[in-house]
C-alpha cells in the first residue's frame, strides 16, 4: 500500500498551511489535499481496491504485552508482530491516552514513519 493514501496524513498540515496562508490562498492547501487523496483512491481501484484483512483474535498481543510488543515490532520492523500488538494495544485502551506518538523509524521514505495520536 506504501504511500497510495499520504495525503490522509497531511490533513493537518494542509489545514494548517491553509490556516496560515493568505485569504486569497486559503482553500489551495485543502483542495490539494482532496485532489491526492481522490487520485489515491482511484489508484487503488485500478490496482486491486486493497482492504485490510480482519484481525485474527487468537494473534492478539495481550493487552499488558501491547506495548513493549509494538516497540519490539516497530524497531524489528515485523508488520505482523505490530499488527498484533496494536490490536492489542487498543483493546487496553492505551490509544486513548492523548498525544502518543507511534512509531518506527522512516528509512528514506522506506515505509513505517511516526503518526500523532490525538
Amino acid at each position: 500500500m506504501g504511500f497510495k493514501f499520504y495525503a490522509v496524513l497531511v490533513v493537518n498540515s494542509a489545514d494548517l498551511a491553509s490556516q496560515n496562508s493568505p485569504d486569497e490562498d486559503r482553500w489551495l492547501p485543502i483542495f490539494w489535499a482532496i485532489d491526492q487523496f481522490k487520485d489515491s483512491q482511484a489508484r487503488d481501484v485500478q490496482e486491486g481496491d486493497w482492504t485490510m484483512a480482519p484481525v485474527v483474535e487468537g494473534r492478539v498481543t495481550m493487552p499488558e504485552q501491547a506495548c513493549g510488543g509494538f516497540v519490539a515490532a516497530m524497531e524489528g520492523w515485523n508488520e505482523e508482530r505490530a499488527d498484533s500488538a496494536v490490536a492489542g494495544y487498543v483493546v487496553a485502551g492505551g490509544i486513548r491516552a492523548e498525544g502518543q506518538s507511534a512509531g518506527g523509524a522512516d528509512e528514506g521514505g522506506a515505509g513505517l514513519m511516526s503518526v500523532y495520536v490525538p
